[in-house]
């Protein structure tokens, strides 16, 4: 059972991988600002940062993006591919909520007392994780360990990325960034989100030697 969702996530997450690489080939080779602007882009981008962990950050795109759209345009468009993605979170931890490593993780006292925590403001709890810059991947595990039922957490999506990606978009229009910023910027969230992955898998590899 460990071993096929292993390799159910190492697919998953070479799936995304790939994604990503398509889509930035697709934006980086376009010809005119209005090709790399399309706003598929910036809809399927969604997919890739915020599918179960996410791979790839999705702020610096938007504010990308500020530059050629009213913030009405990119707040409904993104919102709306969150709205999806996290839609399909839910389904796929639920989906397998009930494998081993998932009743492990549920039956611990450690992540019984966050429940508890939890259930006392689960709204606040996923409007505040949602609106801050803050890893949102825990409190996706945490709906489905909670039993939170499915439109309320996506009514708090709704609420609060709305508001998170307006804000952004106006830091867009007042503050235009180049292009190289916001590729340093994206770059670097990614390297400081999967160092201490990168860290933790070379003791373990190097400690079986």
């Amino acid at each position: 059972m460990g071993f096929g969702l292993n390799r159910t996530r190492t697919f998953l997450f070479i799936l995304q991988i790939i994604f990503v690489i398509a889509i930035f080939v697709v934006w980086f080779s376009s010809e005119s600002p209005d090709e790399r602007s399309n706003l598929w882009i910036l809809f399927l981008h969604a997919f890739p940062s915020n599918f179960i962990v996410g791979i790839v950050p999705y702020d610096p795109v938007i504010i990308f993006f500020a530059r050629y759209y009213s913030p009405f345009y990119l707040v409904v468009i993104s919102v709306t591919s969150y709205l999806l993605v996290e839609g399909i979170n839910y389904s796929v931890l639920r989906f397998i909520s009930n494998a081993k490593f998932m009743l492990k993780i549920h039956h611990k006292n450690f992540v019984n007392r966050i429940i508890k925590l939890f259930d006392k403001a689960p709204f606040v709890a996923l409007f505040i994780a949602g609106f801050l810059p803050v890893p949102f991947y825990p409190f996706r595990l945490l709906v489905v360990l909670a039993r939170y039922p499915l439109m309320k957490y996506l009514f708090s999506v709704l609420l609060s990325k709305a508001l998170r990606m307006y804000l952004l978009v106006i830091l867009g229009n007042l503050i235009h960034i180049p292009d190289y910023i916001i590729f340093i910027f994206f770059v670097a969230i990614i390297v400081i989100s999967y160092i201490s992955l990168f860290i933790n898998y070379l003791r373990k590899h190097f400690s079986t030697l």
